[in-house]
């Protein structure tokens, strides 16, 4: 096999390895949300619950607990899923599927809209969900965690662009930062396409949710980084005509600081194979995956 077929074939398996990925990863999140919908969510429903309600949980606190998650696991299960799997032979149709399904996205509008109260309430009866939770052996902390992120990313003000258009959040956490000789504890999204430096804003009222607003940002293409001594690392975004942007930054501790550089690593080389291959594109690399 010549060296320009082997890179041709190595572009494809990634391709492949990639389409595999996403439709595991659905896979999952519709095991999650069966597990909330056919567990916690039926247990309400059921006259004999197998552990006891308390009563004031019940009507409308339970409502603002679950809101429309059932929706969200029907689409998820019934549609997206199908048309996913349907088109993972063609990676132009599978982009369309996408395409045809933002308006359906929204449909986590109404659930990430009681966020803050689901929140206050899972916390309230915290005895109740966990012995729920064991009585299933069942986790409920997966799909809040997606939801949350979610709800995160809607919450993130001033940042002029399409926040839609920058691929998958990747991580976020709070991340320490000296820019311009000043030190600032941003939270950080990590997008595909982009790193979002924001100050967070804790909520003031009890049923209300945190806010993020716009510091700063760079393209993950045009991004480097170079790790330093005590526990730092440089983040440095320069090209012609625009201010050289040079973060110096550090994690909450030695786990999130380095799992901030394996994320931040993974991205930047992700953009150079991207880059890459729109370079160097091949044939076999454009048809659809066979």
């Amino acid at each position: 096999m010549s060296l320009r077929s082997s890179k041709k074939l190595k572009k494809i398996q990634h391709l492949e390895n990639l389409i595999t990925e996403l439709i595991n990863t659905e896979e999952n999140y519709i095991k999650d949300l069966s597990n909330v919908v056919e567990c916690y969510l039926q247990e309400f429903r059921t006259p004999n619950p197998r552990v006891c309600i308390p009563g004031d949980l019940r009507g409308c606190k339970a409502q603002l607990v679950f809101a429309n998650i059932e929706d969200i696991y029907y689409w998820h299960k019934e549609s997206f899923y199908g048309a996913l799997k349907k088109h993972r032979q063609s990676p132009k149709d599978l982009a369309k599927v996408f395409l045809k399904s933002e308006s359906q996205f929204h449909i986590y509008a109404k659930y990430s809209g009681n966020k803050a109260k689901s929140h206050y309430i899972v916390t309230e009866y915290a005895n109740y969900f966990d012995a729920v939770r064991k009585h299933f052996n069942q986790k409920l902390d997966r799909v809040l965690a997606t939801v949350n992120d979610f709800t995160a990313i809607q919450s993130i003000n001033n940042f002029h662009g399409d926040i839609s258009d920058q691929g998958k959040l990747v991580y976020h956490n709070f991340l320490t930062c000296k820019y311009k000789e000043k030190k600032t504890r941003y939270y950080v999204f990590l997008f595909t396409r982009i790193i979002i430096f924001t100050k967070k804003i804790d909520p003031k009222r009890k049923y209300s949710s945190a806010t993020y607003n716009y510091k700063l940002e760079m393209p993950m293409n045009k991004v480097s980084v170079k790790e330093l001594h005590n526990k730092r690392f440089s983040m440095i975004y320069a090209e012609p005509n625009v201010e050289e942007l040079i973060l110096i930054c550090f994690g909450e501790d030695e786990t999130i600081h380095n799992l901030w550089l394996q994320k931040i690593h993974e991205q930047i080389r992700m953009q150079r194979e991207l880059i890459a291959d729109l370079v160097n594109p091949s044939t076999e690399s454009e048809r659809e995956v066979v």
